[in-house]
């Protein structure tokens, strides 16, 4: 979600995001900040008070590479290593279907809801299309070239 926006807003250009994303780490670093609300350099956070845990899943995203076995270690985040992925090895991701109970903290339903709504009208805007959710677009339409 924050590539796209990222690119809507053209972030690359801002000064702020050059002189603080450098690096993919650097750019999954500020995405997890962005999902725990922790500050990240000059951009102040809003985490309420609330424990901060430091998100793992960005890094594993954005820094990973096709066709590659990579290993992170965190606090502070560093790549270990990273391998040629064998070709008769594959990973299979499977789902219980058990729901895990997370108590969300008061409010953030509700302001997950509106930045959902947000970022639906700022496609909308972009692309001159009127989408419900971002589901609707599809995974071709609307590209430009």
């Amino acid at each position: 979600m924050f590539l796209c926006l990222s690119q809507i807003n053209h972030l690359d250009k801002h000064p702020s995001y050059i002189a603080n994303i450098r690096l993919c780490s650097d750019l999954a670093a500020y995405c997890g900040t962005i999902e725990n609300g922790s500050t990240f350099g000059p951009f102040e956070g809003d985490s309420g008070g609330r424990h901060v845990r430091r998100e793992r899943g960005p890094h594993g995203v954005l820094c990973c590479k096709g066709r590659k076995l990579s290993q992170y270690a965190f606090c502070p985040v560093r790549k270990e290593s990273e391998i040629d992925m064998p070709e008769d090895l594959a990973f299979v991701v499977m789902n219980s279907g058990v729901v895990a109970e997370k108590p969300a903290p008061p409010g953030q339903v509700q302001r997950r809801r509106q930045a959902g709504a947000a970022i639906v009208q700022l496609v909308n805007e972009h692309l001159g299309h009127r989408f419900a959710c971002l589901a609707e677009r599809g995974p071709q339409q609307g590209r430009r070239h």
